[in-house]
Order: structure tokens, then sequence, then C-alpha cells
């Protein structure tokens, strides 16, 4: 119990508990939204306020996250501390980010993409397409499927609250190494409409395959971006490791 439940008033104390267990017994998973603060008024006869007070609380404590617009959600645990070791090139993260998801959904991972993350044709992928804006502009759009056996549950987190780095962590999952190819490509007419251009527009078109410590690829990526209003940074490390240091 911590210092200021002198201050709060019974409910809130009560309310708070009551989120907290709902957590901890698996009610309310990580990466899923908690009921809204109408739905908890109306489940326990509570004013908004003392409802909104409790789950303020749970968001300081870090057991929630806010998410402008959305909603509250069960933080991810995560369960090892990743080092920035990645390597390669990057995308700037916006100041103002926000993400709408435009398809999620389970999927056969056919001949490429099953060639790409070592499945079989039929073996299960989360597929997730999201366009990343700051503030009103469209920055990029973002594909990546990961395999359900690696994720299991994956379905069930809320993609828009949390970044891929977040969900890695919550699984445990470390990228290792990854592979990356970047080429210059015109937008189809979906894709532009999504990024506010012209179809047959330029795009950078960025692919990447991440591996864990085994070796094993475990993620795979595309980001369609719009180079005019996107930085893209590239990362060099160990280059002496690796023999590029006396090119």
């Amino acid at each position: 119990m911590s210092g200021n439940d002198g201050k709060l008033s019974p409910c809130c104390q009560q309310l708070r508990e009551a989120i907290r267990a709902g957590i901890e017994e698996g009610e309310y998973r990580p990466g899923t939204a908690i009921p809204s603060e109408n739905e908890l008024s109306a489940a326990y006869g509570l004013s908004r306020q003392t409802v909104r007070n409790a789950v303020e609380i749970l968001v300081r404590e870090g057991l929630l996250r806010r998410v402008a617009g959305k909603g509250v959600y069960v933080r991810l645990k995560a369960s090892l501390s990743l080092e920035d070791r990645e390597c390669g090139f990057r995308l700037r993260e916006p100041l103002r980010q926000r993400r709408h998801v435009f398809r999620r959904t389970l999927r056969p991972a056919g001949p490429y993409y099953g060639g790409k993350l070592d499945l079989g044709p039929d073996d299960a992928l989360f597929y997730v397409q999201q366009g990343v804006l700051e503030g009103p502009q469209p920055l990029y759009i973002e594909e990546f499927y990961l395999p359900q056996g690696a994720f299991p549950g994956i379905e069930r987190i809320e993609f828009m609250a949390f970044d891929v780095v977040e969900i890695f962590r919550h699984y445990g999952k470390d990228s290792c190494r990854t592979e990356q190819s970047l080429e210059i490509v015109p937008v189809d007419a979906r894709n532009g409409k999504r990024l506010e251009l012209s179809e047959g527009d330029p795009i950078l078109l960025l692919e990447r395959r991440d591996f864990d410590g085994r070796g094993h690829p475990m993620a795979f990526f595309r980001y369609r971006i719009r180079g005019d209003v996107c930085d893209l940074r590239i990362s060099f490390s160990d280059l002496a490791a690796s023999g590029l240091a006396s090119i």
C-alpha cells in the first residue's frame, strides 16, 4: 500500500485494488484495454472522477498506459533488458506519433513469407499493417509478420498502444541480427492515398528481417516511407570485427 493511500477515498482504493487484481489474475491481459471510465463507473456504482483517480494511480505505478483518444491499456511486461545495439537503417521516432491500424489478422505464411521466416506455408503468421503519422502528417506505412508460434496470444495486443520493441521485450525476444534492403519504388494507388501522394510518386521501400540469438528469423517488416518528410538514418558498429574497417 502506498504512502498516499490515506488521502484516497475508500471507494477509490477499492477500485484500484480491483483493477490491480484483474491484471494480476489475468482478467485484463498485457497489451489489452481495460473497461472504459463509463463502464467501470456503472459496474462499481462510482463517479467518473473516482474511477479516473483510481486509474491514474495505476498509470503512475506503471501498470497501465493511457493512449489519447483510444483508452487505457495494461502495460506489457519486459522480461529482459535490451541494449540499443541495432545497426542499419533506422526511422526517426515522431515527436507526436500516432498510429492508425489498417489491418490486423492471422493468416497462413504462404511460400513467400514462410521462406522469409523458416516456416511451412500453412503455419500461422500474425500480420499488421498500420500508418504512422506525426500530427496530421502521414510519414510511413509499416507492415510486419510475426510467427504466431513464437508470439502466443499476440493477436490480443493493441498495436496502437505499444511498439514492436516493447512487444519483443514482453515475449523475451532479443533481435540479435538484422538484414535490410532499401530501394526507391513508385507508390501504388492505395498506399499513395494513405501517404497523401499521387500514384507513381517515388517512395522509399525498406524491408527488414530480424534474427534471434540462435540465428532463426523471428520477424519480417516492410516500410513504405515518404522520403520528403521522414528521416532515415544508418548506423554502423563493430566495423573492425566485421572486417570492414580497412575498406
